[in-house]
């Protein structure tokens, strides 16, 4: 329920915050261009109110998270700690010196992870939906901008991923993506990839 409500504001405050305020900024500086006072003022109340409601929309927002951390931190802590009672199971773990205070361990290991995997969750998440909405934004405005871009990021992190492989994969991948994207040739056939053997580059 808390992450459905996380991803609503989240969802909500990109709405207001990212996507309506991007289309009353562009409608401010086109009254300023055309010297429209009319238009400019009433841009300019618009977004003075779009940044009025975006300002409740954080807040509740990083209560929720703070809420959602706590929740789940208390009840890993409580997981943790009645496994760390069953059995007698506190006695076994005196005979080993190097785990020293095991309480505190563990109230300090569920704290950071929390911490960590939430934070990183929700950067994800809140990333995602910035995209898909600013997207949708460009979609409206170029449906060819739109797959330009998108080949252009596919093709970079191609490009990324295939710097972190081997030598010989490199190469080849690298001289793929290249032919491929040249003007097919007369005959309508895309040039021959030769990829040379270890042996030869040994040589």
């Amino acid at each position: 329920t808390q992450l459905a409500t996380l991803m609503t504001f989240s969802i909500a405050s990109t709405a207001v915050s990212v996507i309506w305020a991007g289309y009353v900024m562009s409608d401010i500086m086109t009254a300023l261009e055309r010297k429209n006072v009319d238009g400019f003022h009433r841009g300019l109340w618009i977004y003075l109110g779009i940044i009025a409601a975006g300002i409740p929309l954080a807040a509740f927002y990083r209560y929720t998270e703070e809420r959602m951390a706590l929740n789940w931190r208390d009840f890993l802590a409580r997981t943790f700690t009645l496994r760390y009672f069953y059995n007698r199971a506190y006695y076994r773990l005196q005979g080993h010196q190097e785990i020293d205070n095991p309480d505190q361990r563990i109230s300090e290991d569920v704290r950071n992870f929390t911490i960590t995997a939430l934070s990183f969750s929700l950067l994800v998440i809140n990333s995602t939906i910035q995209v898909l909405g600013l997207a949708g934004v460009l979609w409206t405005i170029s449906p060819l901008l739109m797959y330009v871009l998108v080949g252009y990021a596919v093709r970079s992190a191609a490009q990324y991923w295939i710097s972190l492989m081997p030598a010989s994969l490199t190469s080849f991948f690298q001289r793929w993506i290249s032919e491929t994207t040249m003007v097919r040739n007369s005959s309508g056939v895309l040039p021959t990839i030769s990829v040379p053997s270890p042996a030869s580059r040994l040589a």
